[in-house]
């Protein structure tokens, strides 16, 4: 006993028939499609021999209007509003070498500043005061050393009290130079 079976057939005419059948109506369109336009184009050029302004409205539809404006010399200026949040690149912390009480700010916030350019003012009388100490001392160290130095060249003390008295003397002035 043989057993045969087919699924899908449910098409009268199969898939294949379908497709023949469409491409069949399509080339049909077509040649309408071309017979249209080839009627509308001798339709079209009849009208334009009947009725001349035809062609000019024909042309102004398929351009478009452009309109121009003398050139002037004004200035050009735009104002645009924006909204945002500024950062800056470097955060600076500014330490200052000595106390002392703030006097002036020659600077306000968000300025530009350059190298070299002052930006507040500090009261200098401790540090004033500091620095004429630092003088007394130094002459007082300035005349140490040369005994010593006079001394030592006698060979008169010890290398010690020499090499002290001429360190002490070079600290201090050290201090006294910016």
């Amino acid at each position: 006993m043989v057993l045969a079976t087919a699924c899908g057939g449910g098409d009268k005419g199969g898939e294949n028939g379908n497709v023949l059948e469409v491409k069949a109506k399509l080339a049909e369109k077509r040649k309408t499609f071309e017979k249209l336009r080839a009627d509308i184009a001798k339709l079209e050029k009849k009208l334009e021999k009947l009725d001349p302004s035809y062609a000019k409205q024909k042309l102004e539809a398929k351009t478009t209007l452009v309109t121009t404006l003398p050139v002037s010399k004004e200035p050009f200026t735009r104002f645009v509003e924006v909204r945002g949040k500024v950062t800056s690149d470097k955060n600076v912390i500014l330490n200052a070498q000595t106390q002392g009480l703030v006097t002036y700010i020659a600077v306000q916030e968000g300025q530009f500043v350059g190298a070299g350019q002052s930006l507040v003012a500090q009261e200098n009388s401790v540090l004033a005061s500091n620095l004429e100490e630092v003088k007394t001392q130094l002459k007082l160290a300035n005349a140490l050393f040369e005994r010593q130095d006079k001394l030592w060249k006698q060979k008169i003390g010890t290398e010690i009290q020499y090499l002290q008295a001429k360190s002490n003397k070079e600290s201090l002035e050290r201090k006294i130079k910016p």
